[in-house]
């Protein structure tokens, strides 16, 4: 098998996964957004992926994180407006977001394009973790 079928097949699974968990059960996409450059695009980095990796393990939300482009810039650098083009598409695409606390143009940013589409904002704190958990299960309507 070559390249191409191999690719092939690769996307007919992809396809019958897609298949499977999209509908009424699939799990919310959140963006999760936050400081990336003050004080420290690694620590900052890191600290969201421990956020990410905790929605990720709770098996009930598909966690989108655009901190990870910091790797990807590292070993094939690009201008930023490519990085935060990226970012915007990727927020399209989500049910909601989850933004970390800090100073962040980017990430004020990224919550108004969140509200501007309509999508619900969290970040941390009791009564927001309910509402979090709330509209990850559905009951919030």
């Amino acid at each position: 098998m070559n390249d191409i079928d191999t690719a092939r097949e690769l996307a007919k699974e992809v396809k019958r996964y897609i298949d499977k968990v999209e509908g009424p059960n699939a799990p919310k996409m959140v963006y999760v957004a936050g400081p990336y450059r003050h004080p420290d695009p690694c620590e900052n980095t890191k600290r969201a992926m421990d956020i990410a990796t905790i929605m990720l393990d709770s098996g009930l939300v598909v966690p989108i994180l655009p901190h990870l482009t910091h790797y990807w810039h590292s070993c094939q650098p690009r201008k930023e407006e490519v990085w935060l083009t990226l970012d915007m598409h990727q927020l399209a695409r989500c049910d909601g977001l989850y933004r970390i606390p800090g100073k962040s143009r980017g990430a004020d940013i990224e919550v108004g394009v969140a509200e501007h589409l309509g999508m619900p904002i969290f970040m941390p704190g009791p009564t927001q973790y309910q509402k979090f958990m709330a509209w990850v299960r559905d009951e919030d309507k």
